[in-house]
């Protein structure tokens, strides 16, 4: 049997007998999110519209998949800690967390993620993702085929094809599903949202957002390739990626984001969260054009200093039909022009407005602020927002699928549509300068040149001999 193999798990039909929390009602029209035949604009929309009835009252059957020392860990503490969340299964390559994350919930352990989902199908009600970038999608496409709501980490995907394939099966399926965007239920970014909705800087002109103090990309020192450690499962580490030695310190700590083909980079790792709040606060959908204004790239690496510059279609919160937004990383700021004699946030997104600038860092990088033209702080502002239902952005996923509602922050949806954009970012970096078109509707760059054949031969994954993902 070659490496990956495993007998083929059939998609199982939607059983509500089995299958406690995720009795479904159809959306409204309109709501799902295909590659062809519906605007991202639909797709937006379908944020505000619920889509399932309530479950009957029980604990949530929750499969955890990616539960180390990063996010994943963090991630599990959070949803087990919920009253109503009962942890039946953990995945996880290193048999040392394995093994302790069985002791503590009392819960069946497995190497891999296809053996859990095919052996537990009828007892998980829910699954969590926190592996590397590029296990995403595998894992979340084979439980979303089975029916099973779904947490799944920032970014959705590697590829900006596997997200759309994500997207469109949570549609479909009418699953409850979030991306894991933690500080999305905080405050300061509820505050932000409610503000420039209110019109407090006027129509929006521009969006900037940045992440500085992140130093994944540019050229890595070679390592010499040793065995794996005797608690890897290396092979399935490794899941659709292409075979390759391991490499101590670079995988299984976060020096992964550096190596293609398992992330993206500190652009792909912390572009959704600071695409949030733009994306929330002025409705945006998918972007008209995309184009790279910092350096390329080496060879087999990711952009360490970035500017990427997107125009989007113009919402009712903008100025005209269209608005620029900008996205800097690395040592690449925001021009000072800008900021009207304001810092610049080490991490979160600075809006432009007629009548002022309102400054909503991320995860306290930064000040809130929000100024007149000349500088001057803006007075008598509205009152400061709550956060959602408390600012548990994980418990926000656990209630909604208790309930049988929508998330506010859905794979078919926000998640998804924000995902999608933050990836194409890493993309067009390989050809500075050259504007790229986008087409929502069939998931591609059009164009006639030879760079747009070769950024969308980018768009789509390669998986590895052996591994497989419906809707791939």
């Amino acid at each position: 049997m070659p490496p990956g193999a495993l007998r083929p798990i059939p998609t199982m039909p939607h059983n509500p007998a089995r299958r406690t929390f995720l009795k479904t009602s159809s959306l409204a029209a309109g709501a799902a999110l295909i590659p062809a035949g519906l605007s991202a604009a639909g797709a937006a929309a379908a944020d505000a519209a619920p889509a399932h009835t309530a479950p009957a009252k029980k604990k949530l059957r929750l499969a955890s998949v990616g539960i180390g020392r990063g996010i994943g860990g963090y991630d599990l503490n959070q949803l087990s800690g919920h009253p109503e969340v009962q942890v039946v299964a953990v995945c996880d390559v290193d048999q040392r967390t394995r093994e302790a994350r069985c002791k503590q919930h009392g819960a069946k352990g497995y190497a891999d993620y296809r053996h859990m989902l095919r052996e537990m199908a009828g007892e998980i009600d829910a699954v969590h993702i926190a592996t590397p970038d590029h296990m995403h999608a595998p894992i979340a496409l084979l439980a979303m085929s089975l029916g099973k709501a779904l947490y799944c980490q920032k970014p959705l995907a590697n590829t900006v094809w596997e997200v759309r394939a994500m997207s469109k099966m949570a549609a479909e399926k009418k699953l409850i599903t979030m991306m894991g965007n933690q500080k999305h239920a905080e405050a300061d970014p509820c505050t932000a949202i409610a503000w420039i909705q209110a019109g407090v800087i006027g129509k929006v002109k521009s969006v900037h957002s940045r992440i500085a103090g992140k130093d994944w990309g540019g050229v890595r020192a070679e390592v010499a390739p040793t065995p794996a450690p005797e608690w890897m499962d290396w092979d399935r580490y490794l899941g659709v990626a292409p075979l390759q030695p391991w490499l101590e310190n670079e995988f299984h700590t976060m020096n992964w984001r550096n190596r293609v083909g398992f992330g993206g980079g500190t652009q792909s790792d912390m572009g959704c969260h600071v695409f949030d709040v733009p994306f929330r606060a002025l409705e945006l959908t998918a972007p008209k054009t995309v184009v790279a204004l910092g350096p390329k790239p080496e060879l087999n690496s990711f952009a360490k200093d970035s500017h990427t510059r997107y125009v989007f279609p113009g919402t009712k919160f903008t100025v005209g039909d269209e608005v620029e937004f900008n996205y800097y990383c690395g040592g690449i700021d925001i021009p000072k022009e800008l900021l009207a004699g304001i810092a610049s946030p080490a991490m979160g997104a600075v809006f432009v407005g007629e009548k002022g600038i309102l400054c909503c860092p991320h995860a306290n990088q930064g000040a809130f602020r929000v100024v007149n033209l000349d500088g001057s702080d803006m007075k008598d502002l509205p009152a400061r927002q709550p956060g959602l239902n408390g600012g548990n952005h994980w418990h926000n996923f656990i209630n909604a699928v208790l309930k049988g509602e929508r998330t506010t922050d859905p794979i078919d949806g926000l998640g998804g549509l924000n995902s999608e954009s933050a990836q194409m970012g890493i993309l067009v970096n390989h050809w500075p300068s050259t504007v790229f078109h986008w087409d929502y509707a069939t998931c591609q760059f059009t164009g006639d040149g030879p760079e747009v054949a070769a950024i969308n031969q980018l768009v789509k994954p390669r998986y590895r001999d052996g591994w497989t993902a419906p809707g791939i």
